[in-house]
């Protein structure tokens, strides 16, 4: 075969290799495009494969994300890390397999785990539901609420079914809060919270082995809006504070501090403080619009062991 030859049946199976793996022509189209038998489409695609113009990559995605993992270990000092597969936030299948993440970290945790903790969310309530009755780990741990409840609301934001449904599946026992999540005034807190069996299972607060927590952002769909007592001028003040997220209500900047107004003496739920106390705070969330509130959340120290998605852990890596 002549040079020129040679080169021309080069072309023609690059042609070819390129219709078939990138543009997703079958062979008998090729064939008919380029005027050959499939026949002869099929044995230039194989030639191009053992003269290396076509060649296959395998990607392990598992395998990288072990990597990512540990970089995101590395770089806050967690204690454990998972990374979901789906990396589309806006794919209704993204929060379903963060929640799916989550559940599997935290089985390796649960070990002799006794009281457990539980806020609220989307991301929460997936992992809660990716939880499953084989997960139970010979313990009894007690699960409680980490806030009030909201009465008739979205699934995601009913706490004493998250924490009820939880505890089924890990074989465990719930205390539910019976108290609401916001109230008008301190001094009704108070009162409400002077009640000796609400007062005994917010004791658990300061007891726990582990925390479930996700990490809010967008105020738009935050429980606030639904209470009465949440007024157009505690937006102003959360803009002027520059709030980057929350945590069960408890709204920090991009360093992590509290917000100060006066919903703080108000509501009813695990404070900052006792999330930064426990030894083992699982954070799941995930998706671009969350990556300042849970960079805040990691810098603050209120995350022991992140579950989020690829995409946000290599940023987190990056910065």
């Amino acid at each position: 075969m002549s040079v020129e030859q040679s080169t021309d049946k080069i072309r023609l199976m690059v042609q070819i290799a390129t219709l078939y793996y990138t543009s997703g022509l079958t062979q008998e189209q090729i064939g008919k495009e380029l005027g050959i038998t499939r026949l002869r489409v099929n044995k230039l695609l194989q030639e191009a494969k053992q003269a290396g113009i076509v060649q296959f990559k395998i990607v392990n995605p598992l395998e990288s994300h072990a990597h990512l993992r540990e970089a995101l270990i590395k770089a806050y000092g967690l204690k454990d890390a998972e990374i979901s597969l789906e990396t589309d936030d806006t794919s209704p299948r993204f929060s379903p397999e963060l929640g799916r993440a989550g559940a599997a970290a935290i089985r390796r945790l649960l070990g002799s785990v006794r009281t457990i903790g539980i806020g609220w969310g989307t991301s929460v309530y997936e992992c809660v539901r990716a939880m499953h009755s084989s997960d139970r780990n010979g313990f009894p741990p007690i699960v409680v609420p980490l806030i009030g409840g909201l009465g008739d609301t979205s699934t995601h934001f009913q706490i004493n079914w998250l924490a009820s449904r939880f505890a089924e599946q890990i074989g465990g026992e719930v205390r539910p809060l019976h108290a609401p999540y916001l109230v008008e005034r301190p001094d009704i807190k108070r009162a409400i919270l002077s009640d000796q069996v609400l007062a005994e299972t917010i004791a658990l607060w300061d007891q726990m082995d582990m925390a479930v927590v996700g990490v809010g952002v967008n105020l738009t769909r935050s429980p606030l809006l639904n209470s009465p007592y949440f007024t157009p001028q505690h937006l102003v003040e959360l803009q002027r504070q520059r709030i980057s997220g929350d945590i069960c209500s408890r709204f920090f900047d991009d360093q992590g501090q509290l917000c100060r107004w006066d919903i703080n003496e108000r509501l009813i739920a695990v404070t900052l403080e006792q999330i930064r106390a426990c030894s083992l705070v699982v954070a799941v969330a995930g998706g671009g619009g969350k990556f300042a509130a849970i960079q805040a959340a990691l810098k603050a120290g209120y995350v022991d062991v992140l579950v989020t998605d690829s995409a946000t852990a290599e940023r987190l890596c990056q910065s």
